[in-house]
C-alpha cells in the first residue's frame, strides 16, 4: 500500500518498482530484499536481493513475507524462487552478496480489484 485515502488506496503490485518487501525463504530461513520489476515472457519477476552466499538455495523454495516489517504482515506467500536464464537459483553480486528471481503465486494480469483492511484507531 503506497498511500490511503478516506475512500481509496493506491497499492503497488510485484511487477512494480517501488515494490519493496522484506521477505523469508522457506527452506533456507534466510530473509532478503524483494524487489518488483523484470519481466521474463511477459511475466512480472520480482527478484530478493541480499541474501547471503552461503547457503544452498533451491528452485521452488517458497518466498513469503517476513516479520521484520510492521507494514506487512508476516507468512504471506509471494511466491516461489525460480531460475535465471542461465539455470542457476541465485547470481552472485559484487562478491558481497546472492540475488534469486522469484515467479509470483498469483497471476497478476487477473486482479482487477484490491480490497484494504485496517484496525480502526484507537
Amino acid at each position: 500500500i503506497k498511500s490511503v485515502t478516506r475512500r481509496t488506496a493506491s497499492v503497488c503490485t510485484l511487477a512494480s518498482d517501488d515494490c519493496k518487501l522484506s521477505v523469508v525463504l522457506s527452506g533456507s530461513g534466510v530473509s532478503g530484499l524483494l524487489e518488483g520489476a523484470g519481466l521474463l515472457d511477459g511475466v512480472p519477476i520480482p527478484s530478493v536481493k541480499f541474501l547471503p552466499l552461503k547457503p544452498v538455495y533451491n528452485i521452488g523454495e517458497i518466498v513469503s513475507t517476513s516479520d521484520v516489517s510492521v507494514f506487512t504482515p508476516p507468512k504471506i506467500i509471494v511466491g516461489r524462487l525460480c531460475p535465471w536464464p542461465s539455470g542457476a537459483v541465485t547470481e552472485e553480486r559484487e562478491h558481497i552478496y546472492a540475488e534469486a528471481r522469484v515467479l509470483p503465486a498469483a497471476n497478476l494480469d487477473s486482479i482487477r480489484f484490491v480490497s484494504v483492511f485496517s484496525r480502526a484507531a484507537q
